[in-house]
């Protein structure tokens, strides 16, 4: 199926023609579709997008009742935290929305809500969160929905905060409490984020832990 045509469309546009009650013809078909009339083309178009949507609900249904696998997982934090929306995912590991969305939570990774914004950020889970954070860290920002590298600590009076290089690429000042470290996901998953100016997040983790290493001695 030809990259410019949408799944969305596409699926549309073969139920009107297979298996509607009236069916449409193959020449308002191809133009539906934004194509010349080219019944061959039409053809094998339609072909290939039945084969795929057979092979993804073949996968799903084998899918169904078993755990996530290490490499679903790092895919789904990957996509996840690169911004792509749970459908995208979903589509992606042909695993349901749902299961993703739960899978995310249990590792601490909140969804993003569409209520919550900057001033209204999501609640992070504080089972995963701590308080005290080396320079190197990758973490996620709640307030921002998006990841960075810790700088230093900020001086503030009350609650610790940090300063947090995001990967929009803009220095931050950011409560503790609103960041969410990643370094043991990185680690466990072998994630690989990519952040601002090109940081490799395996090569932080690394001075990271040297970092820390270095100091309890």
């Amino acid at each position: 199926m030809s990259d410019a045509i949408s799944k969305t469309l596409m699926e549309a546009v073969v139920h009107d023609l297979r298996f509607a009650e009236k069916k449409i013809t193959k020449k308002e078909a191809c133009s539906r579709l934004g194509i010349a009339y080219n019944t061959a083309r039409l053809d094998k178009l339609v072909e290939a997008f039945l084969d795929e949507k057979a092979r993804t609900e073949s996968r799903r249904a084998a899918n169904r009742g078993k755990k996530a696998t290490d490499f679903e997982i790092s895919t789904m934090i990957e996509m996840f935290l690169e911004k792509e929306p749970l459908t995208a995912i979903s589509e992606r590991l042909c695993r349901g929305t749902q299961f993703v969305k739960g899978t995310l939570s249990r590792l601490g990774i909140p969804t993003r809500n569409a209520d919550c914004d900057y001033f209204n950020p999501q609640p992070l889970d504080g089972d995963f969160q701590y308080e005290e954070l080396a320079a190197g860290t990758v973490v996620y920002s709640a307030r921002h929905q998006e990841i960075g590298e810790v700088r230093r600590k900020c001086p503030t009076t009350g609650e610790t905060g940090y300063w947090v290089y995001l990967a929009s690429e803009q220095n931050v000042a950011i409560a503790w409490y609103d960041l969410l470290p990643l370094t043991t996901l990185i680690e466990k998953y072998n994630l690989k984020l990519r952040l601002g100016s090109g940081i490799d997040t395996k090569a932080e983790l690394a001075q990271t832990l040297t970092r820390a290493f270095k100091h309890d001695k």
